[in-house]
């Protein structure tokens, strides 16, 4: 099969199988976003994952091939322009830091580097490479300028980081550090102080029923 390019990332069908399931959704949405056509909010299973983010690929590809020329009269050869020199790297808007108000266990997972990338487009992003460090959380990535979880994703399923998620006590350790860190309450904690509360009301009206009766 031939090699298939999207945002600088070559892939082939090979790569393709080697992922998991959801970095093949999110590479699909993100073809299909480009596309201009609907996203989807999973898929039947891993063969159907990479058949259908395939074919947006290779839809994606063949909108981006351009046209056959014409055939024309031969022209003198006009003289050759300087090449132009490749500009600044920009990063794009899907990279741009992000405001999280409510995050979610996930968000809490711990990003480790175990590969080097080697500075080529087809490991993906190598300008963005740098950008990222070993430990931090997929929430820092969020709210960093640079950086953003697809690249996590992509790099993830090629072998050169590894996702760690929170257990359960490490997830309410980093949750609150984080909240305190903003300066800010936790509204699940608000909501279950809230919670907590009206239920001792309750208790203690029913009590008193309890006794009047």
């Amino acid at each position: 099969m031939s090699e298939l390019k999207f945002n600088e990332v070559v892939y082939t069908k090979e790569i393709l199988e080697s992922m998991t399931d959801e970095n093949l959704l999110v590479l699909r949405n993100a073809v299909a976003t480009e596309l201009g056509v609907a996203t989807i909010a999973s898929m039947k299973n891993h063969d159907a994952a990479v058949a259908q983010t395939l074919k947006a690929l290779e839809r994606f590809s063949a909108q981006a091939a351009p046209a056959p020329a014409k055939a024309k009269a031969a022209k003198p050869k006009a003289k050759a322009k300087p090449k132009k020199e490749k500009g600044e790297y920009v990063i794009p808007k899907s990279a741009h830091a992000k405001t999280i108000k409510r995050p979610n266990k996930k968000m809490f997972s711990v990003v480790k580097i175990i590969g080097e990338h080697d500075g080529t487009s087809k490991m993906g992003r190598p300008d963005r490479w740098a950008n990222y460090k070993d430990g931090m959380m997929l929430v820092d990535i969020e709210e960093t300028h640079g950086t953003e979880s697809w690249d996590v994703n992509f790099w993830a399923s090629i072998g050169l980081m590894e996702i760690v998620p929170p257990t359960d006590e490490e997830y309410a350790q980093r949750r609150a550090a984080w909240f305190k860190a903003k300066g800010t309450e936790d509204p699940e904690t608000v909501k279950a102080t809230k919670a907590a509360a009206a239920a001792a009301r309750k208790a203690a009206k029913e009590a008193e029923q309890s006794k009047a009766a």
